[in-house]
């Protein structure tokens, strides 16, 4: 089992929480947002083309769709559907305001219920030809 699906293995299903990124692991986190920030930037309210692009900037970025807890966006249940990343297992998140130094983030828990990789990216967003959606509202299989 390689890196890769190891870390899907492990966060697939459980719950993130904010882990300090190394000074490696943040390099490479401002490294993206910088190039996308050069390129169109993010855009608010989209955090799943923010996730994806992210992915697709540098394959050590593992993209998830799922739900967050403890977010002042939350709906009556308390949960929003959200976007992100994570990098060797650590959460990252570009859509919400953070400083990735200090990992302060705006919702308490995030719940990962589908995990791609930058392959995976790559070929839902050729088969929608080009258009960014949610990948988990389609059946996962079609995006492999």
């Amino acid at each position: 089992m390689n890196s890769e699906e190891l870390a899907k293995q492990i966060c697939e299903g459980r719950s993130h929480r904010t882990k300090r990124l190394t000074k490696k692991e943040l390099a490479i986190v401002v490294g993206v947002e910088r190039r996308e920030k050069e390129n169109e930037g993010w855009i608010d309210h989209y955090c799943f083309v923010n996730g994806q692009r992210a992915t697709l900037s540098d394959a050590r970025l593992l993209y998830y769709e799922g739900y967050v807890t403890g977010s002042r966006y939350a709906d009556a249940d308390g949960r929003m559907l959200h976007a992100w990343n994570s990098l060797n297992g650590k959460l990252v998140d570009f859509s919400f305001p953070v400083n990735f130094a200090e990992q302060h983030h705006v919702a308490e828990n995030y719940n990962p219920e589908h995990t791609y990789t930058q392959k995976e990216v790559i070929a839902a967003f050729i088969k929608r030809g080009g258009v960014w959606e949610w990948m988990s509202a389609n059946d996962k299989e079609r995006a492999a």
